[in-house]
């Protein structure tokens, strides 16, 4: 596998991986973008025959080892392919932007799918939600001090009968005498003001919780849609700062022909030469703002630890 230069990035040299070597046989073909036919994505050959066939004999191999795996040693394979695919998803986009003309929205997945994920792990949403079920909790308690207290009482003793004292103590345990009584006690206080004022107090508040949770969840839904957007731009700057780099490049290297056969003086070198350290500087402005507008995207998505791997414990 070799890596060349292209219109809006690099291109790939590959051939056939089978049995993890790179067979090379065929006619060579390309891959170019479909929105920009210039910018060349891949170099590959034409698979002959003997090639496919070779191929599918490998992979029915490997698939008899793959079976033969222990279930855990398989789980850990596919676990480390998927870190490797979430490590590398923003190339990977990139890649599907270039090669299938699909827009970064398209390829990087709907906006909704991230408000989604936002939603769903973003701890405000989280206590939000918990002041909701605190609020019905607490309305519900002061609804049920409106209503009547009914309960149910009883009493039991022992009495100790006797001509004195120690007499009565020694008696009080025999079990001789005793009493016991039950009954049932309703109340309900009139006017029940206290229980009333407290039962309107906790429906505002459980109002004002669900306000808050509608509040949050609409901060959250611009906040991502903002992170998108950002990140949607910086990719296009990123396209066109690069652009701009190549021209430069070119425009330098055409002067320093001019002064070769002296039709440019050293000054107009310099001056293309210091346009292309602008236009550089620019580039690198551009990757490095889209960096951040990734890392803004996953702040506002609530995966900034899964993004960087970080586990705590």
């Amino acid at each position: 596998m070799q890596i060349i230069s292209s219109k809006h990035g690099k291109a790939l040299e590959i051939g056939h991986l089978i049995g993890g070597e790179e067979v090379f046989d065929g006619q060579v073909c390309e891959r170019r973008n479909p929105a920009d036919q210039a910018d060349l994505i891949a170099r590959f050959p034409e698979a002959s025959k003997e090639t496919l066939r070779k191929a599918a004999n490998t992979a029915h191999k490997a698939f008899q080892e793959w079976s033969r795996t222990p279930a855990p040693i398989r789980g850990v394979v596919l676990m480390n392919l998927a870190s490797v695919l979430t490590r590398e998803k923003d190339t990977l986009v990139r890649l599907m932007v270039r090669e299938v003309g699909k827009t970064f929205k398209e390829a990087g997945g709907d906006v909704q799918e991230a408000i989604d994920t936002a939603i769903e792990r973003r701890p405000e949403i989280v206590q939000a939600k918990k002041n909701v079920e605190s609020g019905e909790l607490n309305k519900e308690f002061a609804r049920n001090q409106l209503l009547p207290t009914l309960s149910l009482q009883g009493t039991i003793g022992l009495s100790g009968l006797g001509k004195d004292y120690g007499d009565s103590f020694t008696r009080n345990f025999g079990g001789d005498f005793y009493n016991y009584g039950a009954g049932l006690v309703l109340s309900y206080p009139l006017g029940n003001r206290s229980a009333l004022s407290t039962y309107n107090k906790r429906q505002l508040e459980a109002k004002n919780a669900e306000a808050a949770l509608a509040s949050v969840r609409q901060q959250i839904i611009v906040g991502v849609r903002e992170a998108v957007r950002r990140v949607q731009t910086d990719f296009k700057r990123i396209e066109t700062t690069r652009s701009a780099r190549i021209m430069a490049e070119k425009q330098l290297q055409a002067e320093r022909e001019r002064l070769r056969v002296g039709l440019s003086t050293t000054r107009f070198v310099l001056d293309f030469q210091r346009d292309l350290a602008v236009a550089q500087a620019n580039e690198l402005r551009a990757v490095i703002d889209y960096n951040k507008s990734l890392s803004n995207l996953a702040r506002h998505k609530a995966t900034t630890l899964d993004r960087y791997h970080i586990q705590l414990e």
